[in-house]
C-alpha cells in the first residue's frame, strides 16, 4: 500500500505539472484522470483510514493556509466569515436533512442528519489558492479562505452529535451548542499554546534544520493535542497557524536571535512543497474512489435509482442553499449599509449627537492609552539601561552579546510605541536607526538620538484629529468588518464557490455501519451521495469559476494599483533606514503597520524579502 500511495503522489504531481501549462486549477485535471485510471481492472483500491486523513493530511494543509492568510483580514471580514463558516453550515445541514427525509425516509432522522453534516462544509482552500489568477477580487478570496478555515469545525460537531445517536455513544457534552463552544474555545487555546511553546523552543535549538523540523510537526501536535481533550483539532491547527504568522512578523523577542530569520526563510521554502504534494494526493485520491463507489452501489441494484435521485437532489440543493444564503445575507447587509449611509448624509440632530458622543469616547480612550504607553515606556527605558550596562561591562562575552541583542529589541519596541502614539517627532528616523545593529564600538550605554523625548510634535496622536486606525493597516474596514458592501457580482462569485473536497469523503468514511432502517444500505448510500456531491461540485463549479469571473468583468485594476502603491510605500519605509541594519528595517515596517500606514499583507511580503536578503548576505 505504501508503494501504491507513493505512485499516486508521483503521478498526481506529474499531472499537476502538465495541467498547469493550460489552466490554473490543474487539480480538476488530476480528479478526471484519476477517475479514469480507477477503472483499470488490476489496480488495487487506494484507501486510507479516516483518522489518517484527519490527522496526517488535513493539519498541514490547514496550517499552511492559516500561515499564508492574515489574521487582520480574518477580523476585518469576521462577520461574513462566521455567516458562511457557521451559519451556512447550520442552514445547509437543516435543508439537506429535510430533503433526505423526504426522498429517502428509510434513512431515518439520524441518518439524514449524518448525510447533511457530511456534505455541508465546502473545501475551497486549494481552489482559492489561485483566486487572483482566476480573477477573484481580493475580498472574495479572503472571505472564502476564512470560511474554509472554520466551517469543518461546525460540520464535525454536528456529525459527532448525529453519529452518537446512531451508535448510542454519549458525546462529551450533550448540548450541541455548548459542545461547539467548548470545542472551539479549547481548540483555539491549545493551538495558541502549542505555537508559542514551539516557537520558543525552536529559537533555542542549535541550528535552523532542527528548528524547521520542529515547526513542521506543529500542526500535527496541535491537532492531536486538541483531539485528546475532545476539542476541535481543526481550530487548534488554524489558531497555531495564525499565531505562528503573527510571531514571525510582530514578535520583537526573536529579533536578537540570529536563528530567527533563517528559520523564517526555511519555512517559506518548506511549506509550498508540502502544499503541492498533499494537494496533488488529495485530488488524486478523490478520483481514484470512483470505480469502487460505483461497484459498492451496484451490489444493491434495487436502490440505484434512489441513490441517483438523492445524489442529484442533494447536489442541486447544496448549490441552491449556498446561493440563497449568500444573496439573502449579504444583500441584507448591503441594503442596511446604504440605508445608514443615506441617513447619515441627511445628518439629523440625533445623528450629530451620537457622532459627538462617539468622538468624546474616542478622545478619552486615547488619553488613557497615552498614559498606559508612558508607563510602559518608563519600564522599557529601565530595562534598556540594565541591558546596556551589562553589554558595556562584558562586550565580547556571551552574556554581553545577549544583553546587547536584548537592548536592541527593547529600543525597537520603544520606537514602535512612540510611533504608534504619534509622538516620534523629528527624531523618529534616528530613533529607528538607533534600534538597529550597532557598528564597531556601538555597544556602549550612550543612546544619543536613539532615545527621543516623549512630547508629541505637531499633529501627533489622535488629539489633533488624526484617525485612529487599527492593526489592519490602511485597508482596515468598518468596525464590524463589513466595509463597502458587496455588489451582486461578488455575491455571485461567493455563491458559486461551494466545492466539496477531501473532508466530505473522510467524514463519509466514518459513518456508522448501521444507519437507517433494517435492510436499507444507509452507509453505502451516504458515501455514494457524498462522493457524487464532492465530484459534482468540483467539476461543475470548480471548472466554471474562472469563466464566470471573466464574464462578470469585475474591475481589479483598482486593487492592483493599491497593492502596487502599498508595496512602493513599504519598500520606501524599509529603505529609509538602510544604515541601521536588518533589525531596524524590520522594526520600521512593523511600526508602519501598527500606525496604519501599511497593511499587514504588504508588510509580510516586504519582511520576507528582507529575510531573504539577510540570508543571502549570511551565506
Amino acid at each position: 500500500m505504501s508503494a501504491l500511495v507513493l505512485l499516486v503522489i508521483l503521478g498526481a504531481v506529474a499531472i499537476t505539472a502538465v495541467g498547469r501549462r493550460w489552466i490554473h486549477q490543474s487539480s480538476l485535471i488530476v480528479v478526471v484522470v484519476a477517475g479514469a485510471v480507477s477503472f483499470i481492472p488490476a489496480l488495487p483500491r487506494v484507501e486510507l483510514e479516516p483518522h489518517l486523513i484527519f490527522s496526517l493530511v488535513m493539519p498541514p494543509l490547514l496550517y499552511s493556509a492559516a500561515r499564508q492568510f492574515s489574521l487582520f483580514s480574518f477580523m476585518r471580514h469576521v462577520r461574513a466569515i462566521m455567516a458562511l463558516g457557521v451559519g451556512l453550515v447550520v442552514v445547509t445541514t437543516a435543508a439537506i436533512t429535510g430533503l433526505a427525509l423526504w426522498i429517502a425516509p428509510a434513512l431515518g432522522a439520524s441518518g439524514a442528519l449524518i448525510l447533511a453534516a457530511v456534505v455541508s462544509p465546502p473545501d475551497t482552500v486549494t481552489t482559492v489558492t489561485h483566486g487572483r489568477a482566476i480573477g477573484l477580487p481580493r475580498r472574495v478570496v479572503e472571505i472564502l479562505t476564512g470560511e474554509c478555515l472554520i466551517n469543518d469545525a461546525a460540520a464535525l460537531t454536528i456529525f459527532a452529535v448525529a453519529a452518537s445517536q446512531v451508535t448510542g455513544d454519549e458525546p462529551v457534552i450533550a448540548n450541541p451548542v455548548v459542545l461547539f463552544i467548548y470545542s472551539a474555545a479549547i481548540g483555539v487555546l491549545v493551538g495558541v499554546l502549542a505555537s508559542i511553546v514551539t516557537s520558543q523552543v525552536a529559537l533555542r535549538l542549535p541550528d535552523d534544520s532542527l528548528a524547521t523540523a520542529l515547526t513542521v510537526l506543529l500542526p500535527f501536535v496541535a491537532y492531536l493535542a486538541a483531539e485528546e481533550v475532545h476539542a476541535s483539532g481543526v481550530l487548534a491547527v488554524v489558531a497555531a497557524g495564525f499565531t505562528s504568522a503573527l510571531n514571525a512578523t510582530f514578535d520583537e523577542r526573536a529579533q536578537g536571535s540570529p536563528l530567527a530569520y533563517r528559520l523564517r526563510v526555511r519555512e517559506l521554502e518548506v511549506w509550498p512543497v508540502v502544499d503541492v504534494l498533499l494537494e496533488a494526493f488529495v485530488f488524486a485520491y478523490m478520483g481514484l474512489q470512483l470505480r469502487h463507489v460505483i461497484t459498492e452501489l451496484a451490489a444493491d441494484a434495487a436502490h440505484i435509482p434512489l441513490v441517483i435521485g438523492l445524489a442529484a437532489a442533494v447536489l442541486v440543493a447544496v448549490m441552491a442553499v449556498r446561493a440563497g444564503w449568500v444573496f439573502l445575507t449579504f444583500g441584507r447587509w448591503t441594503l442596511a449599509y446604504r440605508w445608514r449611509a443615506r441617513r447619515a448624509a441627511r445628518g439629523g440632530p440625533r445623528v450629530r449627537a451620537r457622532m459627538a458622543a462617539l468622538e468624546e469616547r474616542q478622545r478619552l480612550a486615547g488619553l488613557r492609552a497615552d498614559r498606559r504607553r508612558e508607563g510602559r515606556l518608563e519600564r522599557i527605558d529601565q530595562r534598556v539601561d540594565r541591558a546596556e550596562s551589562v553589554a558595556a561591562r562584558r562586550p565580547d562575552s556571551g552574556p554581553g552579546r545577549a544583553a546587547h541583542a536584548r537592548a536592541v529589541a527593547l529600543r525597537a519596541q520603544a520606537v514602535q510605541l512612540r510611533q504608534l502614539g504619534g509622538s516620534a517627532g523629528p527624531g523618529a528616523g534616528s530613533a529607528v536607526a538607533g534600534a538597529g545593529r550597532a557598528g564597531p564600538g556601538g555597544r556602549g550605554s550612550e543612546r544619543g538620538p536613539g532615545r527621543p523625548g516623549r512630547t508629541g510634535g505637531p499633529g501627533s496622536g489622535r488629539a489633533n484629529g488624526g484617525p485612529r486606525r487599527g492593526l489592519g493597516g490602511a485597508g482596515t474596514q468598518g468596525r464590524r468588518g463589513g466595509g463597502e458592501p458587496m455588489g451582486w457580482q461578488e455575491m455571485l462569485l461567493v455563491s458559486w464557490t461551494g466545492m466539496r473536497g477531501i473532508v466530505t469523503l473522510a467524514v463519509a468514511a466514518e459513518v456508522p455501519g448501521s444507519v437507517g432502517a433494517p435492510g436499507f444500505p444507509g452507509r453505502s448510500v451516504i458515501q455514494a451521495v457524498a462522493f457524487a456531491v464532492a465530484i459534482g461540485t468540483l467539476l461543475i463549479q470548480g471548472s466554471t469559476l474562472g469563466f464566470l469571473a471573466r464574464r462578470l468583468g469585475i474591475d481589479l485594476s483598482g486593487e492592483d494599483a493599491a497593492a502596487s502603491d502599498a508595496m512602493v510605500q513599504g519598500k520606501r519605509i524599509a529603505e529609509a533606514v538602510p544604515a541601521a541594519g536588518f533589525e531596524a528595517r524590520r522594526t520600521a515596517v512593523r511600526a508602519a503597520v501598527l500606525r496604519g500606514e501599511l497593511d499587514d499583507q504588504t508588510a509580510t511580503r516586504i519582511l520576507r524579502g528582507l529575510d531573504f536578503e539577510e540570508a543571502a548576505r549570511d551565506t
